[in-house]
């Protein structure tokens, strides 16, 4: 029985985070330095390792006080030093599948194309760069048009399990893995990123007995992020045990601002 250890960087207040950068890039690098201390005390030997960060984790993140959302875009160059320093942390943490939140980007300095990428790495390569296929309305000076999707694929197995990967409004409004995969297939394990959005019956992918997997940029608040098992509801249609977030440890006093943590989940199917 195939365990999944996910260690997630969960925010105290999501409004008062401003984002990281290539400048303080150090900041992830050291949440993925305390999810593998996480790892090495409590995970299975066996246990395939994951670290997530929520969407939009790279980006000008900022809040107003309205409660509205506001993403500004890095250009192509900084996205691309972005993938170096992603590879560089995935070769010192081999063992772990790093899921990146997302990256916003512009595709060249005067370009008004946005886009938003999952890279998603596993001993210092990429295994899926996943772009949201969806326009949230979050990106400063992007709309419907210039909200650029790139089709990358929305799936990948890694040490024979397979996993299926969403960003957000893809999952809750657009059921785009659904989609991709088709009405009757499934994946062991379905991956969400996003910035305000939970699991939705009607779009979990994961096979009953399988596993959903979600990161929230909120979740810390809401105790909307974890493992959690997929059954079918009396609906007939999946659902997820939403009493049973898998929750082991957690690490706090990361350099991240925000009250930032990693919480360790775990779960096994």
């Amino acid at each position: 029985m195939p365990t999944i250890c996910a260690a997630m960087l969960e925010l105290d207040n999501r409004d008062t985070f401003q984002g990281m950068n290539s400048k303080s890039y150090d900041a992830f690098d050291d949440a993925v330095q305390r999810a593998d201390a996480l790892f090495n005390a409590h995970a299975p030997a066996n246990a395939i390792r994951i670290f997530m960060a929520p969407e939009y984790s790279f980006s000008d993140h900022q809040v107003s006080s309205s409660g509205a959302v506001n993403i500004g875009s890095f250009s192509s160059g900084d996205k691309m030093g972005l993938y170096k320093k992603l590879q560089a942390t995935s070769s010192r943490y081999a063992d772990i599948v790093i899921v990146a939140g997302t990256i916003a980007y512009k595709k060249g300095v005067f370009s008004k194309s946005h886009l938003a990428v999952c890279p998603i790495l596993w001993n210092g390569q990429f295994l899926l760069k996943y772009y949201k296929q969806s326009f949230d309305g979050f990106q400063i000076g992007a709309s419907n048009t210039s909200f650029e999707r790139k089709n990358n694929g929305s799936t990948f197995i890694h040490q024979g399990v397979n996993f299926g990967i969403e960003v957000c409004s893809d999952h809750g409004v657009h059921k785009t893995l659904r989609g991709a995969l088709g009405a009757n297939a499934t994946v062991d394990v379905h991956l969400l990123v996003s910035e305000g959005m939970a699991p939705s019956a009607l779009a979990i992918c994961a096979r009953p007995g399988g596993l959903m997997v979600n990161c929230d940029m909120s979740g810390r608040a809401s105790a909307g992020n974890g493992i959690r098992t997929v059954g079918v509801n009396k609906f007939g249609n999946n659902s997820v045990d939403m009493k049973s977030t898998g929750r082991v440890a957690e690490s706090s006093g990361l350099t991240l601002g925000s009250g930032a943590h990693v919480v360790l989940y775990s779960g096994a199917f």
